[in-house]
């Protein structure tokens, strides 16, 4: 503990405190459990960081082809061969 810098020594010995109120809870599986619980919650968090990455490359891809649209749109007449005529004065 003394070769620890001074200003790790306080979450060590916080993290040991934990461990042996784990370790009196539960003798068997002591911190395991917390640890499981943890890569438990990790796991679902990057399921639904995925969902959500999904769902914004769908809303931009879906702007991105509303603003395709809209200017393919702007561009009809031509496309089709048309040409606007304007009133003689």
């Amino acid at each position: 503990m003394q070769e620890l810098p001074v200003q790790q020594q306080g979450d060590t010995v916080s993290s040991l405190v934990y461990e042996a109120n784990d370790r009196m809870r539960d003798p068997v599986y002591d911190c395991v459990r917390a640890i499981s619980f943890l890569q438990n919650q990790v796991s679902q968090l990057q399921m639904q960081l995925a969902i959500g990455q999904g769902e914004n490359l769908c809303i931009l891809m879906q702007h991105r082809d509303g603003n395709e649209n809209e200017k393919n749109n702007s561009h009809e007449p031509e496309l089709n061969g048309e040409v606007e005529s304007k009133p003689e004065l």
